[in-house]
């Protein structure tokens, strides 16, 4: 007769914890995937793991593949083939949905977009060690390289990390605690991931959005309304070129937020003394 003896259950918890580790890894590099595609990160740069190749993999890749291809054909043709490659350098065989995917005309035989046309680009903004429910919606033109006034093209890779670094879901909500019921100025809005990701996720009482170019405002509005946010009368902008010193903000400012400070090619005046001056 079996016996569930004290060396039974630790037996039986080990088994558990190696089946779970698993599956637990490989969520998390899909998901990770997934983030980095929404994100339209050159498939060239995409990080593919081992983990994501297997047929159960394929399959939930394939069903995520699906619905966007229509957005940008040719961005998910290079991204098809890059995953067959990474299925392939692990001996693993193609699944006849992701194959499937691949050569149907309407992708085999698309082009790459215009430097001009701009895409609807995902960003996930609750921490980093997740892909959750956090989602920003940018509207992007993620070819076209920027020059002199183009901000607000392409969302910069501090924006993000700022974005993400203040709405962590990961930290028992210690940052966030800090920007709660706060007025918040952002030096530099660009896309507006940043100030409106505040607004949405980051429990902010006001969002003081601001930009050397006005023209970088109407896309921002836009913004507010693809995402959901009923921010009419908590999100405001307002033209500020840094070292100004005829710029002027009308109600107390408790939280400063400048992305670019982190970018080391800004030509500019630093944003730093356009904080202090102001």
């Amino acid at each position: 007769m079996y016996r569930n003896t004290p060396t039974t259950h630790v037996l039986t918890e080990k088994l558990v914890v190696k089946i779970l580790q698993p599956i637990s890894s490989w969520r998390m590099e899909m998901d990770r995937l997934k983030a980095h595609v929404e994100q339209r990160v050159p498939p060239r740069s995409l990080d593919i793991s081992d983990a994501v190749v297997g047929y159960a993999q394929q399959l939930e890749f394939a069903r995520f593949v699906e619905p966007q291809i229509g957005s940008n054909p040719h961005y998910f043709k290079s991204v098809l083939s890059r995953y067959i490659e990474q299925i392939e350098s692990c001996s693993e065989e193609t699944s006849d949905e992701v194959y499937e995917l691949l050569v149907d005309p309407v992708v085999l035989n698309s082009r790459e977009l215009a430097p001009d046309v701009a895409e609807v680009v995902k960003y996930h903004v609750g921490g980093f060690s997740r892909a959750d429910d956090c989602v920003m919606k940018v509207e992007e033109t993620p070819r076209l390289i920027s020059g002199v006034n183009t901000t607000g093209l392409r969302t910069w890779e501090a924006a993000l990390f700022l974005a993400n670094f203040i709405n962590n879901r990961d930290d028992d909500g210690e940052m966030r605690a800090l920007f709660k019921d706060k007025v918040v100025l952002e030096l530099g809005c660009g896309t507006g991931l940043l100030g409106l990701s505040l607004a949405k996720y980051g429990l902010v009482r006001r969002m003081i959005m601001t930009d050397g170019s006005t023209a970088v405002f109407e896309h921002n509005r836009k913004l507010v309304e693809l995402n959901g946010l009923d921010t009419s009368a908590a999100v405001s902008w307002q033209q500020l070129v840094w070292g100004d010193d005829a710029f002027c903000i009308k109600e107390k400012v408790d939280v400063v937020v400048v992305a670019q400070a982190f970018q080391r090619h800004v030509a500019s005046e630093p944003p730093e003394s356009t904080a202090r001056s102001n």
